[in-house]
């Protein structure tokens, strides 16, 4: 069941890409997200890949790549640390408020949240909005600095980029996920 899922994210994901950017709508289609359970699954399920996004950089970094570049990139390390921990905020709504860390695809798809676990999520995703905006900016302006970084570096970088770019894609594939039950 979860494969036909991951089928369906990557089919309205590759119709988002020729569509156009998710990104503007990322807000919107994160709000969309929440009307039913199975909304609420994908999405948590799109900011836990986030999450392990951010921290596969910051494993990158501070493992592969030496204490100097650890040094050199505090700001996309301190943005990658801010969104783990609003990653695992959401995480923690979806299982304690919204209850639904045992979401099942066949009973529980088509029903509604509650209203306290619609809007915990919906302020909680606002601030990951937030803040993946400004990861990403930051990421992309590390890519283009000109001083020579180490190639270990330049591979973290342009690999989360590529990770993040991913994220708002997801998140529209759940908003209209949210319509097929």
């Amino acid at each position: 069941m979860l494969n036909k899922i991951s089928f369906i994210l990557l089919t309205f994901g590759l119709c988002g890409m020729v569509q156009g950017s998710a990104l503007s709508d990322l807000s919107q289609n994160s709000n969309s997200s929440v009307k039913n359970l199975l909304g609420i699954y994908c999405m948590v399920e799109s900011v836990l890949n986030l999450e392990d996004s951010a921290d596969e950089f910051s494993y990158q970094v501070s493992k592969r790549c030496g204490p100097e570049a650890t040094a050199n990139l505090t700001k996309e390390l301190s943005d990658a640390s801010e969104l783990m921990q609003i990653t695992s905020n959401v995480t923690d709504i979806n299982d304690k408020v919204c209850e639904n860390a045992d979401f099942n695809l066949n009973t529980d798809s088509d029903k509604q949240p509650s209203d306290d676990c619609a809007n915990q999520l919906k302020n909680e995703m606002a601030s990951l909005n937030t803040s993946y905006r400004k990861t990403r900016t930051d990421i992309n302006k590390g890519i283009q600095q000109p001083y020579g970084a180490p190639a270990c570096v330049q591979m973290a970088r342009k690999n989360f980029k590529f990770l993040l770019s991913i994220f708002p894609l997801r998140i529209e594939a759940c908003a209209k996920l949210v319509s097929t039950v």
